[in-house]
Parts: structure tokens; C-alpha cells; sequence
């Protein structure tokens, strides 16, 4: 045989084993499995930036609950969504997966009780977004949960389920420099960074605009507690104190009131305690206390004037809503000004 004809029978070869290896999605992401009480809707997958979502595959759901979505080119590492009917779930995926599985109902999608088989990573957030919806894991749990994520676009998919206060700034920007390095060309790096810059603008903003300062001494407040005796907040000099402005008729006050009972009962017997300051309204005192033992707020120190948004210690801290809390060391100065109590532990453990 000529050597010419044996170099196009090898090339011919080639092709045909490389035809043969291409064949099917190309090695791309097969996406599948059953959502057994959808029959005859629609599985979509969203590309999650953000505020910014695009659909880049949906298939059919047939009679029987199966589903089958085939990718034509590899996926990028990001955030992505399985989305049936009202129920949704997001995940990280790294970009390396080939085929993820998942077998489910459609309610459990939206509330993350389901197993992602084929993908460690995206399994792994959804078990940990299912745990914080579930309340199995807090805030704190989340931030070590960014610390930890082997990919700073999981870690920035955890930051931001965690509001966003002068104590949690630091955190976003570690995010931000973690993805600037590993994806610096990345619509995720560009979109995050310019949220964490808008974020940064926003608390100096306000921060320039607050009354009470970081590192100031915290004006003293003397105020009649429900049995009519006069407590100071001076007198606590010495402990860690979350001053507390709340109200009995203030939603979002009662909602937080369990996780300030949760840190207080954790650090109480380590130099914190609580300073509440009830903004209700006059003639209401019934129900300020009401509130107190509703809510299970153990600690000793209540006060109230009972002039709602006239009340004197807010006029002088510059509370314009509430919850609002200050977090005061042990030398009776400003530690911070905008410390969350779903968040509280972080701040202590510094003071403590």
C-alpha cells in the first residue's frame, strides 16, 4: 500500500472515531428524572444572575412524571434554577457535571427537600438552602458557609442570603476579590461587584446620616420599667449591651425577638445582656407587657416612656424605624450601629 493511501485510511479512522465519541449531547449536560404530580407541564432551567435570570432549556414533563433535558454545550460554572409551575429551587453548578438526576414532587422542589443525584455541589446548597428555610442553620451558619465554599460563585449565592449591615460588608468584598481572581471576565464577578459597591455606598450613606456614632460613649437613658422603677443604661457598664428599640405593635420587632432570646440565653452568663427600649404607644402599657411575656424576653432591663415615635431615647439615638439596635462594649461605647439580631453572635463573639 502507498503511504499516501495509508495516511487517508488513518485520517478516515479518525473521523469515524471521533464521530462516534461526539455522538449524543457532545458530553454536555443531561438533565432528568420525574416530577411525579406535574404530568403534561413544563421543567425549565433558568441561568440565575442576580436580578438578571435567562431560560436555557425546558422540556416537556409527560404522562408519567419523567422529564428529559439535553444540553447542546457544556453549561458554565453559576447559579441555576429548576422551576416547575410556582415551585423553584436554586443550586451552584461547577460546569463539570454530565448527567444530574432527580426524582421528586413539585411541592418539594420550592421547599428544597429533595436529593440532586450527579452533582455534589449542587446537592450540597440545596441541602443547606433547605436547612436555612427550615431554620436548622442561622445567619451565622451561612457566613461559614461562604468561607468555606470551594467556589466564590457558591459563596457569593450564600452572602447573599445574609442581610447586609456594616458587619457583613467585610465578607462581601472577600467574596468579590475571590471571584475577581477566579472569574475576572465573569458577568457574575461584574454584576456582584457593582451590588457590593452599591451596598458599601448605601451604609456610608447612612452612617453619615446617624445620629450616634461607632466609638462614641452611648448616651445614658433612665426610664421607668412596667412595675414603675427607674433603670439606667448606665448602670450596665461592664457587660456587652444590644440596646433594643422595638414596639408590642411593631411586626417585624416580634419576628426578631426570638433570635435575641436565642443570644441571650447563649451569652448571658458571659458579660451580655439586653437593654429594651418599648416605643408603644400612650396608654398602652398592658400591652407592652403583654408583649414582653408573649416573646419570652427574659432579661431584666425594659423601659418605656409610652410616647410611640415622641419617645425621648429614640429622639436621641435617632431612630427613625424599628427594630433598631446598638451593640455597646464594655466600656459603654458604640461598638455598632447597625448590627442585625439575625447576626448577633458574630459581633458578641468580637466584644465577648
Amino acid at each position: 500500500m502507498k503511504s499516501g493511501n495509508y495516511l487517508l485510511l488513518l485520517l478516515a479512522a479518525f473521523l469515524i472515531f471521533s464521530n462516534c465519541s461526539n455522538q449524543g449531547n457532545g458530553g454536555a449536560l443531561v438533565l432528568q428524572g420525574n416530577v411525579s404530580d406535574a404530568a403534561d407541564m413544563q421543567f425549565f432551567l433558568d441561568n440565575i444572575k442576580l436580578s438578571k435570570t435567562q431560560v436555557i432549556a425546558k422540556a416537556p414533563i409527560a404522562s408519567d412524571g419523567s422529564f428529559k433535558i439535553e444540553m447542546k454545550e457544556p453549561i458554565e460554572p453559576g447559579i441555576y434554577r429548576m422551576r416547575v409551575g410556582s415551585q423553584r429551587a436554586s443550586m451552584f453548578l461547577d460546569g463539570t457535571e454530565k448527567t444530574i438526576t432527580l426524582n421528586t414532587e413539585m411541592s418539594k422542589i420550592g421547599a428544597y427537600d429533595f436529593e440532586l443525584k450527579g452533582s455534589p455541589e449542587g446537592n450540597m446548597m440545596v441541602e443547606n438552602i433547605g436547612k436555612f428555610r427550615r431554620k436548622e442553620i442561622n445567619t451565622k451558619d451561612l457566613a461559614k458557609l461562604v468561607e468555606n465554599a470551594k467556589d466564590p460563585i457558591a459563596a457569593m449565592q450564600y452572602s447573599i442570603m445574609i442581610p447586609p449591615n456594616g458587619e457583613t460588608l467585610g465578607m462581601l468584598k472577600k467574596v468579590v476579590g475571590r471571584m475577581q481572581a477566579k472569574y475576572p471576565e465573569s458577568e457574575y464577578t461584574a454584576i456582584f461587584s457593582s451590588e457590593v459597591g452599591n451596598i458599601e455606598k448605601q451604609l456610608a450613606r447612612q452612617q453619615s446620616q446617624e445620629v450616634i456614632k461607632v466609638g462614641q460613649p452611648a448616651p445614658d437613658i433612665a426610664l421607668p420599667n412596667p412595675g414603675g422603677e427607674t433603670m439606667k443604661l448606665s448602670d450596665l457598664k461592664g457587660q456587652v449591651v444590644l440596646l433594643d428599640f422595638w414596639a408590642s405593635w411593631c411586626g417585624p420587632c416580634r419576628r426578631a425577638n426570638p433570635h435575641v432570646v436565642k443570644t441571650y440565653n447563649k451569652y448571658k452568663n458571659k458579660g451580655f445582656t439586653v437593654f429594651s427600649v418599648s416605643l408603644d404607644r400612650p396608654g398602652q402599657a398592658e400591652r407592652w407587657k403583654q408583649a414582653i411575656s408573649q416573646d419570652n424576653l427574659a432579661w431584666p432591663y425594659h423601659v418605656s416612656d409610652l410616647k410611640y415615635w415622641n419617645s425621648a431615647p429614640a429622639s436621641t439615638y435617632g431612630v427613625r424605624g424599628i427594630p433598631k439596635t446598638f451593640l455597646i462594649d464594655k466600656d459603654g461605647t458604640i461598638a455598632s450601629t447597625s448590627v442585625s439580631p439575625y447576626s448577633l453572635d458574630q459581633a458578641l463573639e468580637k466584644l465577648l
